[in-house]
């Protein structure tokens, strides 16, 4: 066994441990695993001889190591942290970012310093202090509220842990600046990147800006604005161009040796610059992970050594998590880590099967156009070798993550993958020009805003395609995947001697896929009447649906996910691309915060909503024009109104929810109804049942998420409903309330509840 492969049998085996302890052994058993894995591992050394000897030896420790090494951690950082947490103290810190200005609240990024605090790194919230004048490096000293990071909604959370933060923190002070930053090194970095951030939006054109931004610097909150952007870039599954990783720092090693022929100043220069990049990018996961392998590959040249992929990889991983073991826990490092092995796995041989040598040299010595058509045909070759290479592995991940796929996502990177390399290099050039002379920062800008531009047009043409993408989660797609990675499994297990070729697996798989889609579409005709109550957290999201007719009734919620990408995906993953009505009944965020999201990823064809107020003004006016661009109908209630959609109808009723306006929904198909009161109170219910005769109803959806100041008495005896189910989460505000769900019981109701049971479906035949 190679000296480099001994390396990767223990970084691995240090890895896989860490990985066990966060995923499947209980905290307790970490100290007792690690010493009885040690205590194994010596016995097998007197057992065994040679390279197995050895090879266990490593194996056990490495494990024990890791098991360890988690131990030690979560007692410095995790245990530390909840020692702290719901106690209120001022606390001395040191600013390690600028601080980000939302329009409620301002947050900032910090590392408590002093002698009386453990220095843990942490996230700071301000809803009543303006922090917008601090800067990295800044030490301040102010009271907060404390609490630790590792749960969130009254759950376990590992999110904020991977990142390296354990505690969160809410002012309860103005913040006293003890002393400014220095002039120090990494704030000049962090400077750099904040004043590419803003140059960007006055050098590319308003259309790329934020796309261009995120490419630049993964800074991504300008292209979260951008629903609808955001939203085609997820169905044309590229939205790793803006996840500063691998791919974004090839390309500046590419550049650099590009323009630098010898290839040991070149390895240095690409080093040095890759280092610095790394803090411009906001030191995020996996551009780390990309920066120690980009250093690896070229160090081999600079020490005269061998290097070993597979080895590196390894010990990379397993370096990050001695660092931080919490890091296992991270989307990110998980993808960025499966990607690049099987772009060092797979990646060769797709592309040996492609254009193997052979091949590629008979197109590189034909004639001068020849050779340049068989360039390109290699560099298509290589794209999509590449693209096969870092999907084949991460795919999974990413499905369990994120809960869908990309069909066409292959085909938009081949196609965009040189519009990206050259908008990435070029637009660091335009800003830096940007920052020396305005205008000729705008010069260049200005075709790096076309390429960015022609990006967004194929992605835009991408997105529209019927099934572009599926959804995964809870559908028979996930089923589909899983199919065609035994496909492929079996095709490579009996291939030929002569090698794997991947047209038989390819044209099942897609078949497969074609009959699945017939299959979806001839089932949608045959469904029956079918009311949905999404889990979305703290909120609401209803969907109805008869046949192909889709009737959505609100759409928001406090969740982990947003209320729009649960309903889209729920829709699409069930094959239905488009909503017939969009009703709402208030404007509350808990109501409404997913529309846009809704609206990005689905056709909505009609709006419905109550006349607009002060209170909730501008939500109003952005979901009423965001929702007219999107070419759907917007219907405002003033007055009583009746809906009908296929075999579905909605009854509408204007009504008062507090001192705005509100609207309560009838839903009725056949001889099944539903009544949805959205947030009206039990005054308001009164006041409605004095003007409107309401019908024995089967399902009721608890006005106001239980709240004890809703579904009144008189409500529930009016109704008589066999069922009735509650949306609502962790929560502040006791929803739902014992009051009510007295109420309820007494009304004789079978209770449902989202917060324990999940998405609810209730199937009317």
């Amino acid at each position: 066994m190679r000296e480099t492969r001994k390396l990767a049998t223990a970084a691995l085996s240090f890895s896989g441990a860490v990985y066990l302890s966060h995923y499947l052994l209980p905290r307790g058993l970490w100290i007792a695993t690690a010493g009885t894995l040690a205590l194994i591992s010596i016995a097998l050394a007197f057992a065994l001889r040679g390279e197995v000897r050895l090879r266990a030896l490593l194996i056990g420790i490495a494990a024990s190591l890791g098991l360890c090494v988690c131990s030690i951690h979560y007692e410095m950082y995790n245990a530390a942290a909840a020692e702290l947490t719901g106690t209120e103290r001022i606390i001395s810190a040191e600013l390690l970012d600028y601080p980000r200005v939302e329009e409620t609240y301002s947050s900032l990024e910090m590392k408590l310093i002093g002698e009386e605090l453990p220095h843990l790194k942490a996230y700071m919230y301000s809803y009543d202090f303006d922090l917008s004048a601090l800067k990295p490096g800044d030490i301040i000293e102010i009271n907060a509220r404390l609490r630790s990071a590792d749960m969130r909604r009254g759950e376990a959370y590992d999110r904020y842990n991977a990142e390296g933060v354990y505690l969160l923190a809410t002012a309860t002070s103005e913040p006293r600046l003890v002393r400014e930053s220095p002039l120090s090194f990494m704030r000049l970095l962090r400077s750099f990147a904040r004043a590419v951030e803003s140059i960007a939006q006055t050098v590319f054109s308003e259309r790329t800006g934020a796309l261009m931004t995120a490419l630049l610097t993964g800074n991504k909150s300008l292209l979260y604005d951008d629903e609808r952007l955001y939203a085609d870039m997820s169905r044309a599954g590229i939205l790793h161009i803006v996840a500063v990783s691998g791919m974004h720092v090839a390309f500046l090693v590419g550049f650099i040796k590009s323009l630098v022929r010898r290839k040991r100043p070149a390895a240095l220069l690409a080093i040095i610059a890759v280092w610095l990049f790394v803090p411009v990018a906001g030191s995020s996961p996996s551009v780390v992970r990309a920066a120690f392998m980009q250093s690896t590959v070229l160090a081999a040249p600079l020490l005269r050594r061998e290097n070993d992929a597979i080895t590196s990889l390894s010990a990379i991983l397993a370096l990050l998590l001695l660092i931080n073991p919490d890091a296992c826990a991270s989307v990110s490092l998980q993808l960025s880590i499966l990607a690049m092995l099987g772009i060092l796995l797979v990646t060769p041989r797709v592309y040996a099967g492609l254009i193997g040598g052979k091949r590629s040299k008979k197109l590189l010595c034909a004639s001068r156009p020849a050779r340049a058509a068989g360039k390109a045909l290699i560099g298509v070759c290589a794209s999509f070798s590449a693209t096969v290479g870092a999907l084949i592995f991460s795919t999974p991940v990413a499905v369990l993550h994120f809960g869908y796929i990309s069909i066409i996502g292959i085909a938009v990177n081949i196609v965009i993958f040189w519009l990206v390399s050259a908008c990435f290099i070029l637009g660091y050039a335009a800003c830096l020009l940007g920052l020396l002379w305005l205008p000729l920062g705008e010069l260049l800008g200005a075709p790096v805003s076309f390429l960015s531009g022609l990006i967004i047009y194929v992605v835009e043409l991408a997105a529209k395609l019927p099934y572009s993408a599926v959804y995964t989660s809870g559908t028979v797609f996930g089923r589909w995947l899983i199919l065609v990675y035994i496909i492929f499994g079996v095709c490579y297990v009996f291939r030929r001697k002569s090698g794997f070729r991947p047209t038989l697996p390819v044209c099942l798989s897609l078949c497969s896929l074609c009959a699945l889609i017939v299959f979806t579409e001839i089932r949608l005709l045959m469904q029956p009447a079918r009311v949905t109550v999404l889990d979305v957290g703290q909120g609401q999201s209803i969907i109805a649906v008869h046949g192909r007719e889709t009737v959505l009734i609100d759409c928001g919620g406090k969740g982990e996910t947003n209320a729009g990408e649960l309903a889209a995906a729920k829709l699409l993953g069930e094959g239905r691309r488009s909503v017939d009505v969009l009703a709402l009944t208030h404007l509350d965020d808990d109501h409404v915060n997913g529309v846009l999201r809704l609206i990005s990823r689905v056709n909505v064809k009609t709006l419905l909503l109550p006349p607009r107020d002060d209170e909730h003004g501008e939500d109003w006016d952005i979901i009423t024009r965001f929702a007219r661009e999107s070419g759907a109908e917007v219907d405002i209630i003033y007055d009583d109104a009746r809906c009908t959609v296929g075999a579905m109808s909605l009854e509408i009723y204007a009504v008062l929810s507090g001192r705005e306006p509100g609207l309560i929904y009838l839903w009725s198909d056949g001889d099944a109804q539903m009544l949805i009161t959205g947030d009206a109170s039990a005054a308001e219910e009164r006041r409605f049942l004095k003007t409107h005769k309401l019908p024995e109803v089967e399902l009721y959806v608890v006005g106001h998420h239980g709240s004890k100041h809703s579904s009144s008495e008189e409500l529930l005896s009016a109704l008589s409903a066999e069922k009735a189910v509650i949306s609502s989460d962790y929560n502040t505000y006791g929803h739902p309330a014992p009051e009510t769900l007295e109420r309820l019981c007494c009304a004789g109701m079978e209770i449902y509840r989202t917060d324990e049971s999940g998405n609810i479906s209730f199937v009317f035949e």
